[in-house]
């Protein structure tokens, strides 16, 4: 970081961060005035603040440099050409449950804004799920699914969202109403909804919707 400084870039990659020297150095790289682009292993999007809250760094310094978080995970869709439709009720019980408990608190969660999830309300709930086809399908090879794909989340910590954190600093360490702050000025759409559409939408099944969410 200290030999690219020295050659005045506007923007500047620090391949990954794993410790607090690294971290710090980036940070006052962006202090001053470049465009750092980095990466670095969370769970989440948002979970980029405790991780560098571990590294030694604070929430508040990162802020008041963060432009946008992004961070997406892999899954195996579906093969559409063998896939079947199973009802709800004929799925193990823990995932039965598991799904009926995800699309509540989903559905509660994005009634603020007016959202649904694949258009179903809380009363419809899924009624099925697609499950992976026949191992003779010629489309998939039998596997049952096509080419994995990314599913993307994006924080953008534009003007208006950082203003009400401004005025409430407290939102740093409150990931929910941070979440909710940015669905409402943003076009932030978390990983756990992205995952449950996909599900009730019927391009991914239970075992690959649960491992989005690990």
């Amino acid at each position: 970081v200290r030999v690219m400084l020295r050659s005045e870039p506007d923007i500047m990659m620090v391949g990954e961060i794993r410790d607090e020297i690294t971290a710090r150095h980036a940070l006052i790289a962006a202090e001053t005035g470049h465009l750092v682009l980095t990466t670095l292993h969370t769970n989440s999007s948002l979970s980029v603040f405790s991780r560098f809250k571990s590294l030694g760094v604070d929430s508040h310094q990162l802020f008041a440099v963060l432009r946008f978080i992004t961070a997406q995970r892999l899954y195996n869709p579906l093969c559409p050409n063998c896939k079947k439709t199973v009802p709800l009720e004929k799925l193990p019980p823990v995932y039965k449950d598991a799904i009926e408990s995800s699309l509540r608190f989903m559905l509660d969660k994005m009634s603020f804004i007016g959202g649904g999830l694949a258009g179903f309300s809380e009363a419809q709930g899924p009624g099925s799920v697609c499950m992976r086809g026949e191992k003779n399908c010629g489309n998939c090879g039998g596997t049952g699914y096509i080419k994995r794909r990314p599913v993307i989340e994006i924080a953008e910590f534009n003007d208006a969202v950082k203003e009400e954190i401004y005025k409430d600093p407290y939102i740093l360490s409150n990931y929910a109403a941070m979440e909710e702050l940015l669905m409402k000025l943003s076009s932030f759409e978390s990983l756990k909804v992205q995952s449950l559409n996909k599900l009730t939408g019927g391009e991914i099944d239970p075992a690959t919707y649960f491992n989005l969410l690990r």
